[in-house]
């Protein structure tokens, strides 16, 4: 059984891959899990605001992506166009490399594609952690877990999730399709079921990530390409997969030395594409008391991951409830436009975390 680590990470996505390297960072020592091969792609619009490009740039990361300046909502056959989005479209496959290879430059452990199988609390209070590769069985004996391994990632782990009865859950899908355009916007087509957002990314190509509030696969797939046809005069696009029981959450987001960070502590669909920069943002509040002295790290986490909740996750969903109705979405869209402009660039909100920033490759 290996006993170097002090923590150990399921999940290498930006939350995952932003803890280790913080944490690593600070002395840590960290090992990181993730089960498949990079670069690979999720389901994911790819959106990073200031924030998490603010974050990430303390960390020395800059991962190239095209800006987005506009946002243009559509419902039926009217658009209201928004500026000052101050948004980029960045390559998940680019983003989540970055990231991996900076916290492994750092000092991280990482164990790649290794599968998580369980975990459990020793007498001694440390958590024995059960691994495997292929019919290679791994044990990591460690003082933390965390699971940042998506949605309900932590039901592997014990942890009970509260879900909205079928089919009320969501569905979410992202796609790709090459495509030229000249525009630097993103595209979001309302209907009263859902949305669909469509990005360019570099290289002549677009993201298409949506999200039915009742519906399948073959809704999705039926969705997008309806939009692109009419919209783009695009049929081909590749399907990259989708999730459904997307609203879900844990009872709790820690227990027994086990933390839950990202997705997996609790989906909201971000309309307002704030999701990358809120997994980075979570990374560096946990980091904070993984490496403190609180005794209860447990108890400390559960409440401030509520308070980031609070102050984060209500402004979108105050946004996505609206969105809900298309025809009042879009007559507030354009009060916006006409009246408050300003709004906009205010969208992806302000950090919570600047004061966890010590310890960054470029902090003073």
């Amino acid at each position: 059984m290996n006993n170097d680590f002090q923590t150990l990470i399921i999940g290498a996505g930006p939350a995952g891959g932003m803890l280790a390297l913080s944490l690593a960072i600070r002395g840590h020592k960290v090992a990181l899990v993730e089960q498949s091969q990079f670069p690979r792609n999720k389901v994911c619009g790819c959106c990073l605001g200031p924030v998490g490009r603010n974050i990430l740039k303390l960390y020395g990361i800059q991962p190239s992506g095209l800006p987005i300046n506009t946002l243009k909502f559509s419902y039926k056959n009217k658009s209201i166009n928004l500026s000052n989005f101050q948004s980029k479209v960045i390559s998940r496959s680019v983003l989540d490399s970055e990231i991996l290879n900076s916290a492994v430059a750092a000092g991280v452990k990482l164990y790649q594609p290794v599968t998580f199988d369980s975990y459990s609390r020793e007498l001694d209070g440390q958590c024995k952690v059960n691994l495997h590769n292929g019919l290679q069985k791994i044990s990591i004996q460690v003082k933390n877990l965390v699971l940042a391994n998506g949605v309900r990632g932590g039901s592997m782990a014990g942890f009970n999730y509260i879900s909205d009865k079928p089919p009320n859950n969501g569905f979410g899908f992202t796609a790709f399709a090459e495509a030229k355009t000249e525009e630097q916007c993103l595209d979001l087509y309302l209907i009263k079921n859902g949305y669909l957002g469509i990005a360019p990314l570099v290289g002549n190509k677009l993201v298409i990530s949506g999200f039915l509030r009742r519906g399948n696969k073959q809704d999705a797939k039926t969705f997008i390409h309806e939009t692109l046809v009419k919209n783009l005069g695009v049929e081909n696009y590749d399907w990259q997969g989708g999730t459904g029981l997307l609203r879900s959450a844990p009872a709790v987001v820690a227990q027994q030395g086990a933390f839950l960070l990202g997705d997996a502590a609790g989906y909201l669909e971000p309309i307002t594409g704030e999701g990358i920069s809120w997994a980075l943002e979570e990374a560096l509040l946990l980091s904070q008391i993984i490496t403190s002295n609180t005794i209860n790290k447990e108890d400390a986490w559960v409440k401030t991951h509520a308070a980031f909740k609070k102050s984060r996750f209500r402004p979108c969903s105050f946004i996505s409830r609206l969105a809900r109705s298309p025809r009042l979405f879009m007559f507030l869209a354009s009060l916006i436009d006409k009246y408050r402009p300003d709004l906009i660039s205010g969208i992806h909100g302000s950090s919570t975390t600047k004061p966890l920033l010590i310890g960054s490759k470029n902090a003073g």
